[in-house]
């Protein structure tokens, strides 16, 4: 099975986060809980349900992210991109690199 985390957008401000230990929301997506199996993914997807009726978060999904020594990483650029900011530069700052799927 595919490794999966739940995400979502804060309800307050906007920020991406994603779903970590004790049901908390992080904008860290290392700081998430990989799920491996459909138990699992269910176990997110009532936590998230959970959080989205209450107002917390809006938007709450899963998606693919592959696990290699501890680091978590989105599977696909669209992720990627929402785990890293924006894809141009702002301000004085230069625009992040991102690795295409």
């Amino acid at each position: 099975m595919t490794t999966k985390i739940m995400t979502a957008n804060r309800l307050r401000d906007g920020v991406v986060v994603y779903l970590g230990e004790h049901q908390a929301w992080t904008p860290a997506i290392g700081a998430s809980k990989p799920e491996h199996d459909d138990d699992g993914y269910q176990a997110l997807q009532t936590v998230a349900d959970t959080a989205v009726a209450d107002g917390v978060v809006i938007e709450a999904y899963l998606i693919d992210v592959e696990v290699n020594g501890g680091e978590i990483r989105p599977a696909r650029l669209r992720e990627a991109i929402r785990a890293t900011g924006p894809t141009v530069a702002a301000g004085d700052q230069p625009a992040p690199a991102i690795a295409a799927e």
